[in-house]
Protein backbone atom coordinates (compact mmCIF):
# COMPACT_ATOMS: atom_id res chain seq x y z
CA UNK A 1 0.00 0.00 0.00
CA UNK A 2 1.05 3.11 -0.76
CA UNK A 3 1.83 6.07 2.13
CA UNK A 4 0.19 9.17 1.87
CA UNK A 5 2.24 12.55 0.55
CA UNK A 6 3.74 13.77 3.27
CA UNK A 7 4.09 11.24 5.49
CA UNK A 8 7.33 10.20 7.27
CA UNK A 9 8.69 6.89 8.73
CA UNK A 10 7.84 6.24 12.18
CA UNK A 11 5.64 9.29 12.45
CA UNK A 12 2.27 8.49 13.99
CA UNK A 13 -0.61 11.04 12.96
CA UNK A 14 -1.86 12.90 9.78
CA UNK A 15 0.72 13.25 7.26
CA UNK A 16 2.08 17.36 7.78
CA UNK A 17 0.38 16.55 11.72
CA UNK A 18 1.91 19.18 14.43
CA UNK A 19 3.15 17.55 17.47
CA UNK A 20 0.74 17.64 20.40
CA UNK A 21 2.49 20.10 22.39
CA UNK A 22 2.11 23.23 20.38
CA UNK A 23 -1.09 24.51 21.91
CA UNK A 24 0.91 24.04 25.67
CA UNK A 25 4.09 25.42 24.18
CA UNK A 26 2.25 28.49 23.31
CA UNK A 27 0.53 29.02 26.42
CA UNK A 28 3.94 28.40 28.32
CA UNK A 29 5.48 31.35 26.00
CA UNK A 30 2.10 33.81 26.55
CA UNK A 31 2.20 33.20 30.35
CA UNK A 32 5.82 34.44 30.04
CA UNK A 33 5.32 36.97 29.06
CA UNK A 34 2.67 37.89 30.75
CA UNK A 35 4.23 37.09 33.76
CA UNK A 36 7.40 39.20 32.31
CA UNK A 37 4.89 42.33 31.71
CA UNK A 38 2.85 42.24 35.34
CA UNK A 39 6.79 42.20 36.78
CA UNK A 40 7.77 45.21 34.24
CA UNK A 41 5.04 46.95 35.45
CA UNK A 42 5.22 46.82 38.83
CA UNK A 43 8.92 47.96 38.60
CA UNK A 44 10.45 44.62 40.34
CA UNK A 45 13.70 42.73 38.59
CA UNK A 46 13.88 39.38 38.62
CA UNK A 47 16.09 39.14 42.06
CA UNK A 48 12.93 40.90 43.89
CA UNK A 49 10.39 38.12 42.79
CA UNK A 50 13.08 35.49 43.76
CA UNK A 51 13.60 37.81 47.04
CA UNK A 52 9.53 37.94 47.55
CA UNK A 53 8.88 34.21 46.67
CA UNK A 54 12.14 32.14 46.93
CA UNK A 55 11.76 31.19 43.08
CA UNK A 56 15.11 31.34 41.42
CA UNK A 57 15.83 34.17 39.14
CA UNK A 58 17.34 31.84 36.73
CA UNK A 59 14.15 30.20 36.73
CA UNK A 60 12.49 33.26 36.48
CA UNK A 61 14.69 33.93 33.55
CA UNK A 62 13.38 30.63 31.77
CA UNK A 63 9.98 30.96 32.57
CA UNK A 64 9.28 34.83 31.21
CA UNK A 65 11.58 33.62 28.44
CA UNK A 66 9.09 31.02 27.53
CA UNK A 67 11.96 28.00 27.77
CA UNK A 68 10.39 26.63 31.26
CA UNK A 69 6.89 25.11 31.69
CA UNK A 70 6.22 26.47 35.49
CA UNK A 71 4.37 23.99 37.77
CA UNK A 72 0.73 24.51 38.70
CA UNK A 73 2.74 25.40 42.28
CA UNK A 74 4.66 27.94 40.76
CA UNK A 75 2.07 29.45 39.28
CA UNK A 76 -0.08 29.76 42.51
CA UNK A 77 2.64 31.51 44.15
CA UNK A 78 2.86 34.10 41.41
CA UNK A 79 -1.06 34.51 40.83
CA UNK A 80 -2.02 38.36 41.81
CA UNK A 81 -5.36 36.97 43.48
CA UNK A 82 -3.65 33.75 45.42
CA UNK A 83 -0.42 34.77 46.25
CA UNK A 84 1.87 37.77 45.64
CA UNK A 85 -0.76 40.27 46.56
CA UNK A 86 1.42 42.68 47.11
CA UNK A 87 3.51 42.21 43.83
CA UNK A 88 0.24 41.96 41.46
Amino acid sequence: MPKPAGAQPGRKGAPGAKPAGGASEAMQVLFGENFHAARIKRGLTQMDIEALTGIQQAYVSQIEGGRQNPTLATMTVCDPDEGMHALF
